[in-house]
């Protein structure tokens, strides 16, 4: 796919930049201007037009508004750093959007948030600048029955009734594109494994405790609206501006996998670090299997550690099903009745 790009400079463009564009987009069209220039083409040649690019680059963001009125991709830029991090976002969101389409009437696609086997996730934009994390499924809904259709759809209306401040929202979602979508609240502060992967130090135990409330209503919020979250995980438990947790990836995007056929419910719980005793016998999973998952995390918010280990992932979730119940130690001692329950 040929990609034509207008790069607006006051000066003579660095050899650093140069360099840098044909690098990264060796195939693409590559125009050269100055603002004056591009005022002159504009006036003088009635054949041209300015809107006529995929992409346009300028550290000026009043041209590049003007430039991109009627269309196109802008990128506003001040070092080379900022530039090559810039364009690797537009790249990848032009090759993940070819293949992967989601024209959604109220929502711009800015970058991909997520790529994996399944689903894909973009940020989007609405015409408020308000931001949005947009998942689109990679199944294809024709290979579902009408019935499954209808009770996917009901079960999106059901989710984005749920409000509750430990969990991340849903706003909208159906099919676009020959796809199923989920428009979710979008929060850019990352999530609780990062945050954690950061700490030198164990957190306190008034902070940890804290938390592990927050994660424990937002749970029995899922359950009490009749679902299962199935991947209960630090790394689904994001963050929000004011330091507190919302739970993600639950509720409708398990259920249709499962439903389609894309994935088997032995592939879903990809997570042998909290996966429970009964789904490692193969047996369904349950409201129990989440409590466990919560349970695993109870203990890593505490000692900063995993409770098991293994060489392999057979190996890790067999210690799920034979080991003890892990001793909490220390300053958190006194915790493990909480554990053990």
């Amino acid at each position: 796919m040929s990609l034509s790009v207008l790069m607006v400079q006051n000066k003579d463009v660095p050899r650093d930049v140069v360099e840098l564009l044909e690098s990264k987009i060796s195939d693409a069209s590559i125009t050269y201007y100055s603002p004056s220039q591009l005022v002159s083409h504009n006036s003088n040649d009635s054949n041209y037009n300015s809107h006529e690019h995929d992409l346009y680059i300028s550290r000026d963001q009043e041209v590049l508004e003007r430039l991109t009125s009627k269309g196109g991709t802008s990128l506003h830029w001040n070092e080379l750093p900022d530039l090559s991090s810039k364009l690797d976002v537009f790249l990848q969101l032009r090759r993940c959007s070819s293949q992967y389409p989601l024209n959604l009437k109220d929502w711009t696609l800015k970058e991909v948030l997520h790529n994996s086997q399944d689903c894909i996730i973009y940020r989007g934009v609405n015409a408020n600048g308000v931001s949005a994390a947009i998942k689109r499924f990679k199944f294809k809904p024709n290979d579902l029955s009408k019935e499954l259709i209808q009770i996917f759809l009901q079960r999106v209306e059901k989710q984005c009734g749920i409000r509750s401040k430990g969990l991340v929202h849903f706003y909208d979602g159906g099919i676009c594109n020959h796809a199923f979508y989920l428009v979710m609240e979008y929060l850019r502060y990352g999530n609780l494994r990062q945050t954690l992967n950061g700490c030198e130090k164990n957190l306190p135990v008034v902070h940890a405790l804290e938390w592990f409330k927050e994660i424990a209503l937002a749970l029995d919020c899922v359950h009490q609206a009749g679902l299962i979250h199935r991947d209960l995980k630090i790394d689904n438990i994001m963050l929000r501006g004011d330091g507190t947790l919302a739970l993600t990836d639950y509720g409708v995007s398990k259920r249709i996998l499962l439903d389609s056929g894309f994935i088997k419910e032995d592939e879903l719980h990809c997570s042998p670090h909290y996966v429970s005793p009964e789904l490692v016998a193969g047996e369904d999973c349950t409201k129990a299997s989440d409590i466990y998952s919560l349970g695993i995390i109870f203990y890593e918010l505490l000692m900063a550690e995993k409770p098991f280990s293994g060489r392999t992932a057979e190996e890790l979730m067999m210690q799920h099903v034979m080991a003890p119940i892990p001793e909490l130690k220390n300053d958190v001692a006194h915790l493990q009745p909480v554990l053990n329950k």
